[in-house]
């Protein structure tokens, strides 16, 4: 995997750490590197493999120490940072969780960044070394080989809770992982990509590694800078005349809303921005809608935007969009969304229709179907639960018997997601884990979640988790955020469980309004679906 990025060196790209105001080639990336592996190599000695992980934000550094642990024959363990876990103890309680799952032999980090968290995370995580990258002693660069079946980066995926999962990819994982990626999005030495997912996302992580690999030149952002000013965000993103973007549809959300309330900057340019990668999160046809308004008249075409369909387990590409059109979508009937049966198509806007965004096409080398509950492949236009096959499928679940891994027989991962197919265009409906079925009708947390935005305003935060209970009774849990007082706090409860009940024929949800900041997210910003209940049980 290391010789992948030194080849890349060929073209020598630049990588612009805005955060830090930084610009290096990644020749002098690769160089202090892989001297820093020759140090980290020979910590191994006879005990094998070592894991470490890696705590540091979005940086020239953080990109270092993945290349140093590869270089290094080591396994590369992204860790999260602290915002978005509810305090110090939650983050700590996670970490050493992740560290005790994967066993890790040292935290490579910036004395730089985050201190006080080191600090308190060298007293909680006996046997754990922390090696300071700003003070690694120089050494001459390493030569380490590596088989293709290596485990070279444990991915846990978000939101882990009481057993983490770590997604074992080795090298070979990770190799076709970057190719399909650079061919189907067409990366070239003369892209940039603009990048502010954290690099313990899977789409940040290997987004980044498909474009230096393949010579494009990288800007990196932190979480913070794009989230707390996306307008300021994409001007930057503009005028480094980037090419390149991925991020869930949340965050063009955000620049839409942001457009609207303060206006379109009438200097903005954004004609270079050929692929903006839309997914990690249910694709949205009216956030492509109001974006593509909102961003037209800056030189944005929509033909731009793909949505795309990706997860962990498969070192992120299942599924993209075709270049050259704009997004599709297909209007189906919510009752009838039944797994295993076909899907029946209404016109938009018809009652209890419901529109879904296409996320994609089969890959080269990769199969894609969609099969009913007993596993059987169903044709076109029916519902049931999507399957890959790649040579980028995980090799398993780390420390975890193979029999727990989502892989048929035959090498098909079982994703967990419900959608279908439609002129060879993959739609998703879904999670088979948050669908209620009530009055005989299927009912999916996003549709839910559709009608709260309807009922309060699209700009609301909320979550929804629907299925059986411990009694196999069904239940619908419906929470949002608002900061009003108690009176239109109630007032807004009441409003949304109305108009729930008169959806699904005055079926009771429990409906629970959260103050803001409340609703639990993964470390990549969606919704913690399995964590409502517990938060929501602090406030009713």
């Amino acid at each position: 995997m290391h010789g992948l990025v030194q080849a890349a060196g060929r073209w020598d790209p630049t990588i612009h750490d805005h955060a830090a105001d930084t610009r290096v080639g990644l020749d002098a990336l690769l160089d202090t590197a892989l001297s820093n592996a020759s140090t980290l190599a020979g910590r191994q000695g006879e005990t094998g493999q070592l894991r470490i992980g890696i705590l540091m934000p979005n940086s020239l550094a953080w990109l270092e120490a993945l290349i140093t642990t590869l270089a290094a024959g080591s396994a590369g363990v992204p860790l999260p940072l602290p915002s978005g876990f509810g305090g110090p103890q939650a983050y700590m309680d996670h970490i050493s969780l992740l560290a005790d799952t994967a066993r890790l032999d040292a935290i490579i980090y910036n004395a730089a960044d985050l201190a006080p968290t080191v600090r308190a995370l060298r007293s909680r995580l006996n046997g754990v070394e922390f090696l300071d990258i700003s003070g690694w002693p120089t050494a001459r660069p390493a030569s380490v080989t590596e088989a293709a079946d290596d485990p070279r980066i444990i991915q846990f995926t978000s939101g882990s809770t009481s057993r983490p999962k770590g997604v074992i990819l080795t090298a070979a994982n990770i190799s076709a992982a970057v190719a399909i990626l650079a061919e189907h999005f067409f990366l070239t030495p003369t892209d940039a990509l603009g990048n502010w997912l954290p690099f313990f996302h899977d789409m940040g992580l290997f987004m980044t590694l498909a474009a230096l690999t393949h010579g494009s030149s990288l800007h990196l952002w932190t979480p913070s800078q794009a989230a707390r000013r996306p307008l300021a965000w994409l001007r930057q993103f503009a005028e480094n005349r980037c090419t390149v973007a991925a991020a869930p549809n949340f965050f063009y959300s955000q620049l839409a809303d942001a457009a609207a309330k303060e206006g379109t900057p009438a200097d903005l340019d954004l004609s270079t921005w050929r692929v903006a990668i839309n997914g990690s999160e249910t694709v949205r046809a009216d956030t492509i809608e109001r974006f593509t308004r909102a961003f037209r008249p800056a030189g944005f075409h929509e033909a731009a935007m793909w949505p795309s369909y990706g997860l962990a387990e498969a070192t992120l590409p299942a599924a993209i969009h075709r270049p050259g059109l704009g997004f599709t979508t297909r209007a189906v009937a919510r009752g009838d969304l039944a797994p295993g049966e076909p899907v029946r198509f209404t016109a938009v806007g018809a009652p209890g229709s419901r529109t879904v965004v296409g996320c994609g096409r089969q890959l080269r080398g990769t199969g894609l179907r969609v099969t009913d509950p007993h596993g059987n492949p169903l044709p076109e236009a029916h519902l049931g639960e999507i399957q890959l096959r790649s040579p980028t499928v995980m090799a398993g679940y780390l420390d975890r018997p193979a029999a727990e891994a989502p892989v048929t027989s035959e090498g098909w991962l079982i994703t967990g997601d419900l959608g279908f197919l439609s002129d060879g265009e993959l739609f998703i409906t879904g999670r088979t884990k948050n669908v209620a079925i009530i009055n005989g009708q299927n009912v999916y947390a996003e549709d839910l979640e559709h009608l709260v935005r309807d009922a309060l305003g699209d700009q609301v935060r909320c979550g929804v988790t629907a299925g059986m209970d411990e009694e196999d009774r069904e239940f619908i849990l419906i929470c949002f955020e608002h900061s009003g007082t108690y009176e239109e706090q109630s007032e807004a409860v009441t409003l949304v469980r109305n108009q729930v009940s008169a959806a699904l024929g005055g079926f009771r949800a429990t409906v629970v309004a959260l103050p803001d900041r409340q609703l639990p997210h993964t470390t990549s910003g969606k919704i913690r679906r399995a964590a409502l209940a517990d938060v929501a049980g602090r406030y009713l």
